[in-house]
């Protein structure tokens, strides 16, 4: 049809992404959270190839729930750390495979940041990319909608802790209903919290995989893999 050639052509001049022909829309992959109930608030787990945001007083302990889960089935995950503060170790406790964890150790710039995070995000093999941005001034927020894009091609499930415009999934921990065990600090251990999404709460506790990976989810959603890291994460309040 020679409107809808022309329509293309016009089409073609723009960027890559932000327009395109109505279709039935089509059922984005999920790669597990680590944690079945919010595996099910998420109808699978984190969308595959979108830039989600993660908030809230414990979002460490429960990003790392998903981390252990992608080394878990061979999986590479990179960390892109802005603000210095992952602990290791704590990762390690969580039943995350170092090996297979690219830490990007900050702190960092927000420039060599946002460097850091194209170029996981851009190189083949990562599944999952976590960004924790430096707190500092002068924040360009019209890089996520760049790194929402590139996330798009790559099929990287991208995690901001952050309050990230542009993200396709927010989820915001209920600071005041978070519920930790052992001594405040580093190594305390988070064994529910009161999650928001979509204007909706729901409770997630230990017992349904905040032990990181011990109730078995599986990695990426429809594989049925069903590899449970086991052991009991502890990871930084933050």
């Amino acid at each position: 049809m020679p409107g809808r050639e022309a329509v293309a052509k016009a089409l073609s001049r723009m960027p890559a992404g932000l327009v395109q022909w109505g279709a039935i829309p089509v059922e984005v992959p999920r790669l597990s959270t680590g944690m079945a109930g919010l595996d099910r608030a998420l109808n699978g787990g984190w969308p595959v190839g979108r830039l989600c945001s993660l908030l809230g007083q414990g979002r460490t302990s429960i990003v790392g729930a998903g981390v252990a889960e992608v080394t878990a089935t061979g999986g590479l995950v990179g960390w892109i750390d802005g603000d210095g503060s992952l602990d290791v170790k704590a990762l390690d406790q969580a039943g995350a495979d170092l090996s297979r964890v690219l830490w990007v150790r900050g702190p960092l710039t927000w420039p060599n940041m946002m460097a850091a995070a194209e170029a996981v995000t851009q190189t083949d093999g990562f599944e999952m990319v976590i960004v924790r941005p430096p707190n500092s001034f002068g924040r360009d927020q019209s890089w996520w909608f760049r790194l929402a894009r590139e996330a798009e091609k790559a099929r990287t499930t991208v995690v901001a802790l952050d309050n990230t415009p542009h993200a396709s999934v927010k989820v915001q921990i209920g600071s005041a209903n978070a519920l930790w065990e052992g001594i405040a600090g580093p190594g305390q251990l988070l064994t529910g919290a009161k999650v928001e999404l979509g204007g909706q709460e729901l409770d997630v506790w230990a017992f349904e995989a905040l032990a990181f990976g011990g109730a078995g989810t599986g990695g990426r959603a429809g594989t049925g893999t069903g590899a449970g890291t086991g052991g009991r994460g502890r990871a930084g309040a933050g």
